[in-house]
Parts: structure tokens; sequence; C-alpha cells
């Protein structure tokens, strides 16, 4: 007994020291004390100086108003900081080192939107932490001895954990999203049928399969890293050096696939047609996904479109430039440079057809018309086509000219499907391309190239007088990244990430894949073979409204014929125009300016003018009025267009119904006026919202765009409208905003196209 008292005596000795010694400390002078007073000192001296600077000549109470409010939101801002300090000191070492680590793998197990990423990080954190912390304290702590905060992680935070495990991976795992993938929008989406182009009852289905029976064969390099190049009845091709500018290419790259960067195969699938004759050539290049989840074979409803219609088809494969896993590090040690190789790839492409045209006895011996090459590219492979048709026109290789290039091939068309753009910028330029026809396909739902990056290339497409060439965009309701390509599918993203993914809104494969049916085959048709009155089709869906699925396309074109009064892009003064000795006036408006288009996630690289109105302010009508020069050139005719193209501008979702209107005014140069509202050709729809990640999870990007409407109205309509009018004595084209009293629009071109 005497012992237990002693060693209790020692123990409570112990406490009093310690205790003592905590008081000591506390009495004892901080060192800490002084430095924040100092700091504080300091700090108050020199922001009240900066204040004083800044405010010039504003009164007293107002900078010492400025000085609280700023202090106060800075004191806020620290102090979350010092409290999120606090509580992780609170944390023991190793747990906080397992929760960084969970959270850093849980981040890479969930790639996809951001905000969302890191939210379901936190989420999976904290109620799998809760779960294991109360399975821990009712294995080991009674019931009846429990403390209260005990009974709270226990009894409360327990099923509230549990509870939230079961409905987020409802929400993950069984759930789409929301929207209807299947539903679109009505016809009332179409041009009104009397405004809409002559199109012709004679022409068929695009879409549909030709005349010409189709076989196919695969050719690769010998002992290539896949079977199929290397089949019995393959053709035997070679390796190509195309590592000029290409980074990253690992070691572990090179044992995946057996060889390095200057020994690329030209592989290819080639789907023909089976028949006399010399054909067009198509070179189809996919774009960037898993490297080894082959991405060349999901075009086959293309290729064999396309080759039962007259044209030789070949998909290649660029795989071996694409993302791996394991071969780029966990994506810490990407290629760069890729998207120039995947265009010099391509184009060694065309030079071995090239040679085996020319070479007697081969199979495709004078069957190929290389003056009528056309390349598609899907995803990464849409920039790397336009990459391709540039360099195609070069001597040497830009930022090398040591590296000579020398095709020049007959390419007449470009064609990109939800491609990039200016992910690779030779000699740190976007790509700028001349006299060559162009067309863009994107979805609303993309949810990869989230923003319509095709518009740029658009944008960046010049087209002489005389040139015979045109260039056309379509945005469609409803598509997404992937389903262009069949293999890809639904998901945009790749593994765990794409259940945060909303594909509910995503209309169904066939029909996205019949959309791109029709306007590729209609395009190659219209530039290869030269049925000019399939173009129509890209002035406005409506004239294949009986082949297309139902839903709302934005489209945009311009071709050789378009007298373009007014792009916005030739200076900085809003008064003129394109067309030299134009004038631009307006009145009344609450906004009239020239500005960079913004796109969802970047700034676009083209410009139009913003014009905003707002009628109940002042009580009078806004006008936007362009007006031509004394003597246009050409002449205009009854027969010819005016063209607009036009975007809502409204920041925020319009609800879908709620869309603007305004008159379209013209008059010649004897003062005789028409109007016809915008609303009689075809509604100017609001912008198409794509909302990418799935409900309860926020968005982290803006979910709309900017995208244009082409519009064309028969100068005859307006001759209609007033008997007087003469169009061949246009001078004046008007927009006036009394159909809807207030709104914003993009205008992004205004002239004249010539039938």
């Amino acid at each position: 007994m005497s012992q237990l008292k002693e060693k209790f005596n020692k123990l409570r000795s112990r406490i009093q020291a310690k205790m003592r010694a905590t008081i000591d400390r506390q009495k004892r002078p901080s060192a800490w004390k002084g430095a924040c007073l100092s700091l504080a000192l300091i700090t108050t001296v020199l922001f009240t100086v900066q204040i004083i600077l800044l405010m010039q000549n504003r009164s007293l109470p107002e900078g010492a108003l400025l000085i609280l409010l700023l202090v106060l939101a800075v004191t806020l801002a620290s102090a979350l900081v010092a409290l999120l300090h606090h509580l992780l000191k609170k944390i023991p070492s190793p747990a906080l080192w397992v929760i960084l680590i969970a959270l850093v793998l849980i981040l890479l197990s969930f790639i996809g939107s951001p905000v969302a990423m890191v939210l379901l990080a936190l989420i999976i954190i904290v109620t799998f932490a809760v779960i294991g912390a109360a399975i821990y304290t009712l294995r080991r702590e009674p019931r009846a001895t429990m403390s209260g905060r005990q009974k709270i992680l226990t009894h409360v935070l327990f099923p509230l954990a549990i509870l939230s495990i079961l409905f987020f991976s409802y929400q993950l795992f069984f759930q789409d999203g929301a929207g209807d993938g299947t539903g679109y929008v009505s016809r009332s989406s179409w041009t009104n049928e009397s405004y809409r182009e002559d199109f012709g009852e004679t022409l068929e289905d695009p879409s549909a399969k030709g005349a010409y029976p189709t076989k196919s064969l695969t050719y690769g390099a010998p002992d290539t890293y896949r079977s199929e190049f290397t089949q019995a009845d393959s053709l035997v091709t070679y390796s190509v050096d195309a590592s000029a500018g290409l980074e990253n290419w690992t070691s572990a790259r090179t044992r995946t696939f057996g060889f390095g960067p200057n020994e690329m195969p030209l592989n290819g699938t080639i789907t023909y047609p089976d028949a006399e004759g010399t054909f067009p050539l198509v070179i189809l290049v996919h774009g960037n996904h898993m490297a080894t989840d082959y991405s060349d074979t999901g075009y086959t409803y293309l290729t064999e479109l396309l080759a039962s219609r007259g044209y030789i088809v070949v998909s290649i494969d660029e795989n071996f430039l694409n993302m791996s896993t394991f071969d780029d590090w966990f994506f810490f040690k990407q290629l760069e440079g890729d998207n120039q190789a995947r265009a010099i790839v391509l184009l060694e492409h065309l030079k071995l057809w090239e040679g085996w045209n020319e070479m007697p006895g081969h199979l495709f011996f004078g069957k190929v018309d290389l003056e009528n090459i056309a390349l598609i590219g899907h995803s990464r492979g849409g920039e790397a086509v336009s990459l391709a048709a540039l360099y195609n026109q070069l001597g040497a290789l830009p930022g090398d000219g040591n590296q000579a290039l020398d095709y020049h091939f007959g390419i007449r068309s470009v064609i990109s499907l939800s491609g990039t753009d200016s992910q690779f910028l030779p000699s740190g330029l976007p790509v700028t391309l001349e006299d060559i026809n162009y067309l863009s396909l994107h979805g609303s739902n993309d949810m990869d190239v989230m923003s319509y990056e095709g518009q740029n290339q658009f944008h960046r497409i010049n087209l002489t007088e005389g040139s015979d060439c045109l260039k056309a965009q379509v945005f469609i309701n409803g598509a997404n990244h992937g389903q262009f390509n069949t293999n890809w599918g639904i998901y945009d993203g790749f593994g765990l990430g794409n259940q945060l993914s909303n594909t509910a809104a995503v209309m169904p494969a066939e029909d996205q894949q019949k959309i791109a049916q029709v306007f590729i085959s209609a395009f190659l048709d219209t530039i290869l073979k030269g049925q000019d009155a399939y173009s129509a089709i890209f002035r406005d869906a409506s004239c294949a409204q009986t082949w297309l699925p139902d839903t709302l396309y934005f489209q945009d074109y311009e071709d050789s014929r378009t007298f373009i009064l007014a792009d916005f892009s030739e200076d900085m003064d809003p008064t003129s125009t394109s067309a030299e000795g134009g004038v631009i006036d307006a009145q009344n408006l609450k906004t009239w300016s020239e500005e960079m288009v913004p796109l969802k996630l970047e700034e676009s690289d083209y410009k139009a003018v913003r014009l905003a109105w707002d009628s109940s302010q002042n009580g009078s009508l806004a006008t936007y009025s362009l007006k031509l020069p004394e003597v246009p050139v050409p002449e205009f005719e009854g027969e010819d267009f005016l063209i607009l193209s036009v975007a809502d501008a409204r920041v925020g979702q319009p609800d879908s119904e709620d869309y603007l209107d305004f008159t379209l005014e013209v008059q010649d140069r004897a003062g005789n006026h028409a109007a016809i509202p915008l609303s009689r050709v075809r509604r100017l729809w609001p912008p198409l919202e794509g909302k990418i990640t799935k409900w309860p999870f926020p968005e982290t990007f803006s979910t709309t765009e900017p995208v244009f409407s082409y519009f064309q109205i028969p100068l005859a309509a307006f001759r209609e409208e007033n008997a007087s009018f003469a169009p061949e004595e246009l001078q004046e084209l008007r927009l006036v905003f009394d159909q809807t009293e207030s709104g914003a629009i993009y205008l992004g071109k205004v002239g004249v196209w010539q039938d």
C-alpha cells in the first residue's frame, strides 16, 4: 500500500511540475508577439499610404470605408486559412499522410471536370474516414462508456456517411444524368418553306449506299506491331521519320510499339470500289485515345458508305501517337508536338499512294485521282488534317528550314469532326489556309473538346474571288465527341472519370453517325464530284430534313461567290466596312462593340460586332445600318441572297422558346424601302446548353457559347414586300430592333451571296 501511495505522489509531482512550466511559459514574453506587432505596424503604414495615393480626390470617409472593407475581406480570408491550419494540426501526422495520398490517388481515379473531381474526392475521403472511425469505435468502446463525441460519430455521422455513399454511388453508376437525348427539338427549327433554297427533287440521300460493290484490305510496314496490317494479302509499306518537333517519346513507348519516333510505320485499312475507273482519294485519321484501344477501326460506317459511292477511302493508323497510361508515366510525360507528327505521317501516306498509282502492275495503278484528295480528321486528327493541308503547300518545315517538305498533292477538301485547334502552333502561329474547301462538325454535348474550336479554323480559311471554294460549319444539338467513332462511344473521357459525365442528353449513336454520313458524303460529292446542288445543305440544313435526324443545326457558310460587306476583321473602326467605301452607323444601342467572340473555355481568335438594345430604357428603337459603297462590286441581281451570320449573345441560358427577333430593312438608291422580320425566315435560337457533368456536381466551365447561324434571304423576297424596291440598286441594310424589347446578338458577317 505504501509503494502505491509513493507512486501516486511521484505522478502528482510530475503533473504539477508540468503545469507550472506551462504557466511560466505563458507568462514569459513571447518573441512572436513582438514580431506580430511589428508586422502589423508596417503593414498598416504601407497600406494606408497606398490607399491615400490611389484615392486622389476622394474624401477621407470614402478612403476609410475602402480600407475597412478591404481589411475585413483579407481578415476573413486569412481566418479561414488559419482555421484550416488549426484543424490540420489536430490530425495525427500518419493520418494526414494517408489523407493526402488518398486525395491524390482519388483525383487521378476520377479525371474529369476539375471542380467535380475535387468535390467527389473530398466526399469519398470524409465519408469513408467517418465510416472507418465509427466502426473502429464501435468495436473498441462499449456504448455505455462512449463520450458525447463518440456517440455523435457512431449514431449520427455514421448513418449519414452510409446514406451519402448510397446516394453518390447511385448517381455515379446507375444514373446517366439529366436531359433527353432522344427528343431533341421540333421541326420548328427548320427554315420557313417559302424562304428555303430550291434544292431540286432529283438528288438522292447522300447517306444511302451507292452503286459500287466494295472490297477492303490492309497495308502495313513489315513486322509492324499489329497483325491485321501484315496479313497474307496485305500490301507492304515502310516506316518514316516523323520525329521533327516531337518530344517526350519515352523508352517505354518504344518497348510497347517496337519502334522509335524516327521509324513510324505506314499502316492503314483501305475500302475501295470494286470497279474499273479512277476514283478520288479520302484519307481518314483518328484522334487521341488510349493507344492500345485502337481507334482507326471506328469509322467503318463512313468508309463503307463512301467507297460504295465511288471513293477510295483509307483509315490510317496513328495509335502509336496516342496517350498511354504506362508509356506516358500516368500522363505526367505526355507526347508534345504529336499533332505535327500526325500531319507528317498523313502526308507520307499520300506519298505512298502516289507511288502506287504510278507503279505498273500494282493493284491501284492508275486508279487514284490524285487531283481530288480529301482529308477527314476526328478530334486531334481534325487539327492534323488542317496542319497537313498547310504543310502540303510549304517547301520546309516551319521553325526548321533544314527539314525540307516536298508534297504538293491535290488536297481539295479538309473535314474536321469535333476537331481541336492550335494545340500545335507552327512557328508560334495558328494554321491559316487559303482557297481550300473546309467542313467542320461539332456537338453541343462534346465532353472532351468542350469549346467549338473548329470555328477558329473556319474563320482562318481565306477564300479568294474565283477560287470556287467553300467553307461550312455545323453545330449539332445533342452530339458528343466520341460517337463519331464507333469504338469510342458515348463516353468522352476515360476510366472512372466517365461516371461524372452527363450522358443522358447525348443523342443516340446511330443518329450522330447518320448526320456525319449525310454532311460528309454531300460535301465530298459537292467538291470532288462537282454535284453543286448538294452545297445547299451547308447553307440550310432544312434542304436535307428528310435525310437528317430531327435536332437543331447551327450552321455558318461562305464561298467564293459571297460578297462580304462587313465581317468586322478589317480594322478597329466600328464605323467602317470590309468593302472599301462602306459606312456603318447605329442609333440607340446599349452596346456597340467589335470584339473577340468568347467560347466556353477561352476566347476565340475571330471578331464579331456585339449589339445590345433595350427599348424600355429610352423608348426609342435601336438600329444598326450598313451603307454599301457607291459602286458595289459585284453588281447585284434579283436572284441574289442577302446573307447574315448571327448568334444570340445574351448572358445566361434563356428559355428555348425565348428567341430574339428583329427586322431586316433594305433600301435602294431611289429611297425605296422593304422589310422582313428575321423570324419569318427562321428562328434565331438561343445558345445550346451542353451540361457535361451529372447532378449534384457543379459545372466547372460555362455550358454555353455563341455559335453563329447563317441566314439567307432572297433579295426578290424584299421586292415582294415592295414592288418598287430594286435589288440591283441595293444601297443600305438596316437592322431594326423592333420585334424584341431587349436583347443582344453577335453579328459575324453581312453580305450578298450570288447564286
